[in-house]
C-alpha cells in the first residue's frame, strides 16, 4: 500500500469509536449496525471495552430480505438482483422504527400507506412493512432467530461494564452504519438525541508527531 499507492501513513481504529469522535464525544456507547452484523460497543475515554461489546448476526442484508418476503406477502414480487436493490433503496427511503408497534398495526391503512415509484414508472403504495421489518433488529424472532433485540443488547452491553461508567454510557447512546436517524412517522428520533449536551468543542487543526502524547500514537508511517 505504501509502496503503490504512496500512502504516508495509516491508523487503524475501531470504527464504533471514529463514529464517537465524529459526535464530538469519547465517552459513550455506540450501536454499529452494518449489512451482515450489529454490534453494541461501549467506549471509555476513547478505548473500547472489549468484554462488553455484543454482538447480533441481525443488520442490513436480513432486514432488506425480510422486507421482500413482507413485500411478496402483500402482491409485490422483487426477486432478482436489480429488484432487491429496489428493494433496498425502498428500505432505506421508507422504512422507519415504531415506537409502539402494536399501536401502529392498529392504525388506519390511509395514515401509514407510503408511495413509491419503481424505475418503469409504475408506483407501488406500501402499509405496515414499512416498519415491520426494521423491527427485527428489536424483535429477531421475527426471522426466527432466538436472539435479544438491539435495545437489550444496549443494556446488557452497558451492565457488563463499571458501575463508575454506566451513567455515562447511558447519557451518550448513538449509532452507527444506518443511512439516517432511526425515526418514527411523527418525525421523533432514537438514538440521535440521547446524546449528553456537549460542554465543551476542541478542533484539533494538526500538530506534529513530537507534540503527540505515546499513548495517542496509532499512527504506522512509510519508513
Amino acid at each position: 500500500m505504501f509502496e503503490d499507492f504512496k500512502v504516508p501513513a495509516m491508523y487503524v481504529a475501531v470504527q464504533a469509536t471514529l463514529a464517537l469522535y465524529a459526535s464530538a464525544r469519547t465517552t459513550g456507547i455506540v450501536m454499529d449496525s452494518g449489512d451482515g452484523v450489529t454490534h453494541t460497543v461501549p467506549i471509555y475515554e476513547g478505548y473500547c471495552l472489549p468484554h462488553a461489546v455484543s454482538r447480533l448476526d441481525i443488520a442490513g442484508r436480513d432486514i432488506t430480505e425480510y422486507f421482500m418476503r413482507l413485500l411478496l406477502e402483500s402482491g409485490h414480487s422483487f426477486v432478482s438482483t436489480a429488484e432487491r436493490e429496489i428493494v433496498k433503496d425502498i428500505k432505506e427511503k421508507l422504512c422507519y422504527v415504531a415506537l409502539n408497534p402494536i399501536q401502529e398495526m392498529k392504525a388506519k391503512p390511509e395514515e401509514i400507506l407510503r408511495e413509491y415509484k419503481l424505475p418503469d414508472g409504475n408506483i407501488i403504495k406500501i402499509g405496515n412493512q414499512l416498519f415491520r421489518a426494521p423491527e427485527t433488529l428489536f424483535m429477531p424472532a421475527n426471522i426466527g432467530i432466538e436472539a435479544p433485540g438491539v435495545h437489550k443488547m444496549i443494556f446488557n452491553s452497558v451492565m457488563k461494564c463499571d458501575i463508575d461508567v454506566r451513567r455515562n454510557l447511558y447519557g451518550n447512546v448513538g449509532h452507527n452504519g444506518l443511512p439516517r436517524p432511526l425515526t418514527s412517522p411523527s418525525g421523533s428520533q432514537l438514538f440521535k438525541s440521547s446524546f449528553a449536551p456537549v460542554i465543551l468543542l476542541i478542533y484539533c487543526l494538526g500538530c506534529p508527531m513530537d507534540a503527540v502524547p505515546q499513548q495517542a500514537r496509532g499512527v504506522t508511517q512509510k519508513q
